[in-house]
């Protein structure tokens, strides 16, 4: 019970530096960065960093097995990289909240698949808190303002897939992360996501050299606030939880982006948002508490 708990406040504080990198995002969009480049550098710079840690102190996590390693790149590739691509790309089509909503039905696909999967066992209850958790994040993000979202069949196709391979880095992670240190892990699924990504551009640093030293600073920054850190406290907290308990615990990140808006960059919080926010906390504790009944008998 105590390791569930740990596991619950470390992919909570992954989830509010996930929300903390939306305001970063949005003042690197306003100063011209191109969403590719905030991408690809986000999990380089991110991998980079683990790899002087491994290599100055941690050489012996860096041996793995090929296969191990494959699995774990692929992890990155559709992930990481292909969650992140999916997302930042279907915002250029639809409203970053329509992108949000959308994305963050993936707890929805991981519950299937956990009681398809016999992980956990399907209750009408454990349904009915996780749709109100989900109409209360609706709520939390436009305060009932349908202005804020925006419906391109592009966009949302878009966003579904970012859903899917979210999805798919919950599920698979559970069934490939066995005796494998946090760091080895880590490593690999970064660099199977940072390889696509030079693939794709293998000019990257030479794009970003003419930048001043605040900007690659600043791009520096981002990719550990959001990459590095959360992925590590992510990953330590899926050792303990479901798939579905950690993405469950996720929809509470478009509550944090709407509260850390308005704290940091003059957004506004409405009554209803405010209010809204209180029952996704309560809806996921609803659920939870009803995974720990339902499951356990």
């Amino acid at each position: 019970m105590i390791k569930k708990y740990i596991g619950q406040v470390l992919v909570l504080f992954a989830i509010v530096f996930w929300a903390l990198s939306g305001p970063t995002a949005k003042y690197l969009y306003s100063h011209n960065f191109s969403s590719f480049t905030i991408i690809q550098t986000r999990s380089t710079f991110s991998f980079l960093v683990l790899l002087i840690i491994c290599l100055i102190s941690f050489r012996q996590h860096l041996k793995i097995e090929i296969k191990d390693a494959l699995k774990f790149m692929l992890l990155g590739v559709i992930g990481v990289a292909g969650s992140n691509f999916f997302y930042y790309t279907c915002i250029q089509y639809v409203t970053v909240s329509t992108g949000i909503m959308v994305q963050y039905t993936a707890p929805f696909f991981v519950m299937i698949f956990a009681i398809i999967a016999k992980q956990e066992k399907y209750h009408h209850l454990k349904l009915l808190f996780l749709s109100l958790a989900f109409v209360a994040c609706f709520f939390a993000v436009s305060g009932g303002d349908l202005s804020y979202f925006s419906i391109n069949m592009t966009g949302v196709l878009l966003a579904l897939a970012s859903a899917v391979t979210w999805s798919f880095y919950n599920i698979y992670h559970k069934y490939i992360v066995k005796k494998k240190s946090l760091l080895t892990e880590l490593f690999y699924i970064l660099f199977g996501a940072s390889l696509l990504w030079f693939i794709i551009n293998p000019n990257i640093f030479a794009d970003i050299k003419d930048y001043p030293l605040q900007t690659n600073m600043i791009l520096f920054g981002f990719a550990l606030l959001s990459v590095l850190f959360p992925f590590i406290l992510y990953n330590y907290g899926l050792q303990y939880l479901k798939a579905s308990q950690a993405t469950s615990i996720g929809l509470l990140e478009p509550v944090f982006v709407a509260l850390f808006a308005y704290l940091f960059i003059g957004e506004t919080l409405s009554p209803i948002q405010i209010v809204s926010a209180l029952c996704v906390l309560v809806s996921i504790y609803l659920l939870e508490y009803s995974r720990t009944k339902i499951d356990t008998v």
